[in-house]
Parts: structure tokens; C-alpha cells; sequence
């Protein structure tokens, strides 16, 4: 694997850990454990970290949906305060530069496809790869014989 700019994984830490501290200060247990578990990844220069933040957004039940509180309850009403507005606003911008900044890392540090095949193939059984030998000369004679 590719090694990331080292600017961007800083970044990238730094923007995951003030996301982490803000999901800790919400009491949010379930994705602050999953945002901490791909930054230590990264941390540990294991790149597969971007993709394990990445995989938390999606449809529903995602991290897309997770929220922070924005204001008080008085009665059967929400009321928005000012810190709230700002928490939330800080919360949504860190969730998505977040995962932008994934994003970007994680295509910088993927394996060019033939390589990744090459690996795949390697570590395939040996009757898998005797399978995809016999496949492979079955289609050459196939097309030497104009038959598809």
C-alpha cells in the first residue's frame, strides 16, 4: 500500500479526535468506539482505518444520522440555544470533512488493480488456481475455435 501524505493523516487525526471528544461529551458510545478504532488503525500506519470510518456512512442507521443535543426541553418543546446551534454546527462540519478527508486518504492508498489480483491469486487455494488455469484454456480454444 501507498503511504498517505502525512499533512492529511495529521489532519485526519486531529479532525477524528475532536469528533471522538464530541461524541463522548453526548454520552454516544456505539459510533465514538467506532471512530476511535479507526483513528488507533491509523495511527498504528494500518491505512485500512479510513475505509473502517468510511464504512459507518451509508443509508439508514448510519453515522449520516447521528446527532449531538442542540438546546434544552421545556415541556413538550425543543428550544435551540445558542451553544447548542454551535455544537451541532461544529459536530455535522467535523462529521463530514471527516469523511472527505477518509475518503481522499483511503483512494491514495490503495493497491493498483493488478497487484491486488496478483495478491488474490497468490493466496487462492491450489484448486481454485488450477480451476482458473482450466477456465483460461477452455476460453482460448473456444475463441481458436469460433465457438463462444
Amino acid at each position: 500500500m501507498k503511504q498517505p501524505p502525512q499533512s492529511e493523516v495529521a489532519e485526519f487525526l486531529s479532525q477524528v479526535a475532536r469528533l471522538a471528544s464530541l461524541l463522548d461529551a453526548e454520552g454516544e458510545t456505539f459510533w465514538r468506539a467506532r471512530v476511535a478504532a479507526a483513528a488507533s488503525k491509523v495511527r498504528n500506519s494500518d491505512w485500512e482505518g479510513f475505509g473502517e470510518l468510511l464504512s459507518g456512512y451509508g443509508t439508514s442507521g448510519s453515522f449520516n444520522e447521528c446527532s449531538i443535543r442542540t438546546g434544552e426541553r421545556q415541556g413538550n418543546n425543543h428550544v435551540w440555544n445558542a451553544e447548542g446551534k454551535l455544537r451541532y454546527q461544529e459536530f455535522e462540519d467535523l462529521k463530514n470533512s471527516a469523511y472527505v478527508l477518509a475518503r481522499g486518504l483511503a483512494r491514495s492508498t490503495e493497491r493498483p488493480i493488478g497487484e491486488s489480483l496478483a495478491r488474490t491469486y497468490r493466496l487462492a487455494p491450489f484448486r481454485t488456481r488450477a480451476l482458473l488455469w482450466l477456465m483460461l484454456v477452455l476460453l482460448l480454444c473456444a475463441f481458436v475455435l469460433g465457438r463462444p
